[in-house]
């Protein structure tokens, strides 16, 4: 058996991806997504024929902002390991986790979903927001997923601070792949 071939069976046997998480890792982001919105939902109770995604965004309700945050979330699990966990801030939830020793923070906004939606124009389905410390290896790395001219970057409080807009996501990118479901 060639190399290639090891890895792809040992991922059907429900191993753990290369770089990325378990499905049952990815199942708790779901959950931890739902906890987060107050919408009672459990990976195992899903219906076993669907995927836990599939599932889960059949019960947010259609909020574009919503459904961006918790397939970028789990994106973030499969492409690149990392388990991010839900906080609360004084205007909306945010969420973090730690790439390569570094931590990053990011929230989601856009109408319908948080209390910042009042600066949202009704065209902006969603606005990915990150900070992290310089270097911000993985603001950086999430450029790569977005337009050259579609960040807005500055800094505060000693940190990278970034926003992405729906409308600057590159085609074709990991990102916009798992965007397509």
């Amino acid at each position: 058996m060639g190399l290639l071939s090891s890895i792809f069976s040992g991922i059907a046997g429900g191993a753990r991806p290369r770089n990325g998480l378990s499905e049952a890792e990815i199942a708790e982001i779901i959950e931890s997504h739902a906890q987060s919105r107050g919408i009672a939902f459990s990976a195992e109770q899903a219906d076993a024929e669907a995927d836990p995604l599939d599932a889960y965004l059949q019960r947010l309700g259609g909020c574009p902002a919503d459904e961006f945050e918790v397939r970028l979330l789990v994106w973030l699990g499969r492409s690149f390991g990392v388990r991010p966990v839900f906080n609360l801030g004084t205007k909306a939830g945010y969420w973090t986790f730690s790439w390569h020793g570094e931590e990053v923070a990011l929230n989601v906004v856009g109408p319908g979903k948080s209390t910042c939606e009042s600066e949202m124009r009704a065209e902006i389905p969603w606005r990915l927001r990150m900070e992290q410390m310089p270097p911000a290896r993985f603001i950086e790395r999430m450029k790569e997923e977005f337009a050259p001219e579609n960040p807005v970057v500055g800094k505060r409080h000693g940190k990278v601070r970034v926003q992405f807009n729906a409308a600057g996501l590159r085609p074709g990118g990991g990102l916009a792949r798992a965007l397509e479901g």
